[in-house]
């Protein structure tokens, strides 16, 4: 059987890039049309009324929570997605398809490292995922903890360092050390970045570049899902394109015209997938399969052998 990510990665073509400031976006266009999706996102089943996300138990549990969902459709949870309140905001440690009407324990991380009291009695959404530097560097460790455990954790301690580090290169010190704070302090700007990319018909994915060097590609099996979460991506893409003081890259990845570089990119993740894919059993529906090669970092949910998400790194850029 052709591997998933591989087939997912040839039906798709690149659209014109569109740039603002230090980032740009190349849009990721089906080549063949998908079937319509039955899930919705987190702030849609929100919305409804017929999901919630609480602590575990009343003491709680740093790395899982439990979400609740009484609706009639699956919901997806996006891998960095962030979730505010109850004992401390978390964010999911990987991209998960929740069953309608099912209870599932959910593996997360915690974004909030100088809070752990109730403000709520569940959690809603900030609005946020991850900023994007530390979601490559979580895929990987994620992938390390399913390869030696079969738990879906990430390493907490070099995320709560990343965030006060992040938050002192953009003075945005909060009391808890939340990254929420970051996104709020500069939410007029990353609202810029939100502003400055449209979604274009057929568009079911991006690559993003800072400074013409890829550094994360973003694909979705239903074009209506993208759309929806594409704003998301865009503040996680555009606090990092804000943060200057934090670039790593080699100088020769940024030589390329963005959309050679993205073709580029896009290979580079299909011919990592090829060779070193690994597929374990997830929370919820399907599996995720976790790509750990060299530089390259990615994470799919796969549901009967279709990638539902992918998302994928350059490690270190």
């Amino acid at each position: 059987m052709l591997n998933p990510i591989v087939s997912a990665l040839a039906d798709v073509a690149v659209g014109l890039e569109t740039s603002f400031e230090r980032l740009s976006v190349v849009p990721l266009l089906r080549r063949h049309p998908a079937a319509a999706s039955s899930c919705i996102t987190l702030d849609e089943a929100l919305a409804r009324g017929d999901f919630e996300v609480t602590e575990v138990s009343e003491a709680g549990q740093v790395p899982e929570l439990r979400v609740i969902n009484t609706g009639t459709s699956p919901v997806l949870l996006l891998d960095g997605e962030e979730l505010v309140g109850a004992k401390q905001n978390r964010i999911v440690n990987l991209t998960v398809l929740v069953p309608a009407r099912a209870k599932v324990p959910i593996p997360v991380s915690c974004v909030e490292a100088g809070r752990w009291n109730r403000r709520s009695r569940g959690f809603s959404s900030s609005g946020n995922a991850q900023y994007s530097r530390a979601r490559a560097r979580k895929v990987s460790q994620v992938t390390q903890s399913l390869a030696s455990s079969g738990e879906a954790r990430s390493d907490q301690h070099w995320i709560w360092d990343d965030i006060a580090a992040k938050a002192s290169r953009l003075s945005a010190d909060s009391d808890t050390s939340a990254m929420s704070n970051i996104f709020e302090a500069h939410h007029r700007a990353v609202r810029g970045y939100v502003n400055a990319f449209p979604c274009i018909a057929g568009q079911c994915g991006a690559v993003f570049l800072e400074e013409g060097i890829p550094v994360g590609l973003d694909l979705f099996e239903s074009d209506a899902m993208f759309r929806t979460l594409f704003p998301k991506l865009l503040r996680s893409y555009g606090l990092d394109a804000l943060d200057t003081n934090d670039v790593r890259a080699p100088q020769h990845l940024g030589l390329l015209d963005p959309r050679d570089a993205a073709r580029a990119f896009v290979g580079r993740v299909a011919n990592a997938a090829a060779t070193h894919a690994s597929v374990f059993p997830t929370v919820g529906l399907g599996e995720t399969m976790r790509v750990e090669e060299g530089r390259m970092a990615a994470a799919a949910l796969l549901l009967d052998a279709r990638v539902v998400h992918l998302a994928a790194f350059e490690l270190g850029v």
